[in-house]
């Protein structure tokens, strides 16, 4: 029987493996898994010792065959601005959360053009746990990151009621969009770079039963298409394979 992670990135790379594996797309945590690694979820988000051992506490406690970071969709929010609740007081597994978005009103035309976030916020941390999750369970099992769809960084940074209006002017939000998947594209070299596996991109605030089909098709799905087409081996299945999926 192949190892756990060949078997994992055998089946990402389209290849039928003698059995299937266990693993996720997203981060998978628990109770127990953390306790046993003596870490409080709230405490993960901002530093890369702690990320990493959350993230592979499912695979050391239960034999889970995937790990991955980050544990939380505010990373790119915050680096570009917004304000983020960690919920530092809590002991329970409340996620962070945009508790200051920022403003459309005052935005230049052009934004987000001509920023950057490979080496903003968070980003560089996430990059760390990563590159400590490679060197640990990473030998045996898959690592893996992620990044929110462009549609659905723009309802982080500011807030659901402003990114869905919007919608109405649809040439500003496509220019907006493809700044977005550019920011993103970004961030996924960054994460393939630390050593990640495969990559996951989830845009569940852009999908058709939120936006409805005909934004998705002339907006959202432009956008996403920009942001795979800018990352190597992304939608081929090959190289670190890389995965695109989604919550379409």
């Amino acid at each position: 029987m192949p190892p756990s992670r060949e078997s994992t990135l055998g089946l990402l790379a389209g290849r039928r493996p003698g059995r299937l594996p266990v693993f996720a797309g997203l981060p998978s945590l628990t109770a127990a898994g953390l306790a046993n690694a003596g870490v409080e979820f709230s405490s993960a988000h901002t530093d890369p010792q702690l990320m990493a051992l959350a993230a592979a506490s499912t695979c050391e406690m239960f034999g889970f065959e995937s790990a991955v970071a980050p544990l939380d969709m505010c990373v790119e929010a915050e680096a570009l601005g917004a304000g983020v609740d960690f919920h530092s007081a809590s002991e329970g597994f409340l996620p962070p959360i945009v508790d200051r978005p920022l403003s459309l009103d005052n935005l230049p035309p052009d934004w987000p053009a001509g920023l950057s976030l490979a080496g903003a916020g968070r980003v560089p941390l996430v990059c760390e746990s990563i590159r400590r999750l490679k060197s640990g369970v990473g030998r045996e099992v898959a690592i893996g990151a992620w990044v929110p769809g462009p549609f659905t960084l723009g309802w982080q940074l500011f807030g659901v009621d402003s990114w869905i209006g919007s919608v109405a002017d649809r040439p500003l939000l496509s220019q907006r969009l493809a700044g977005l998947a550019d920011l993103l594209s970004q961030v996924a070299a960054a994460y393939q770079a630390a050593g990640a596996d495969f990559i996951t991109l989830h845009e569940m605030g852009g999908s058709p039963q939120v936006v409805g089909p005909r934004t998705f098709r002339e907006q959202v799905q432009p956008a996403v298409a920009r942001l795979c087409a800018a990352i190597p081996g992304w939608g081929t299945c090959e190289g670190r394979g890389c995965w695109p999926g989604s919550s379409w």
